[in-house]
């Protein structure tokens, strides 16, 4: 659920703007999926392959890194091209990432779980 906090300002009848911030709550919780047909790196980019052919898969699952609370800026414009057409532009920046601020997106310790 996000909850946005705009000021609007009317340009003339045919163009507006906003500009604000958010704050968005998750309200349910899962981020899972599969590893299958490629590889994951040890370690880093240089580090040994680990590799995932014909039928071999391993499964993620990141619930528990996930934030439950997100914040950002928003800005955006409109314009009434016709009275029956409008056009409208959003822009949202996150200012808090989705993810914990310790996880790491891959760590050499979901690789070996991936083995």
């Amino acid at each position: 659920m996000t909850i946005p906090i705009l000021a609007t300002h009317i340009l003339n009848d045919r163009w507006g703007y906003s500009v604000g911030t958010f704050w968005s709550f998750l309200l349910e919780k899962e981020f899972s999926g599969y590893v299958y047909d490629g590889y994951l790196r040890e370690g880093g980019a240089t580090g040994n392959k680990v590799v995932f052919s014909d039928d071999k898969t391993a499964a993620c699952d990141f619930l528990n890194n996930l934030r439950s609370f997100s914040y950002g800026l928003q800005a955006g414009g409109y314009w009434r091209a016709s009275p029956h057409i409008n056009v409208f532009s959003d822009l949202s920046f996150g200012l808090n990432d989705i993810f914990k601020s310790d996880f790491k997106t891959i760590s050499f310790a979901v690789v070996e779980k991936l083995k």
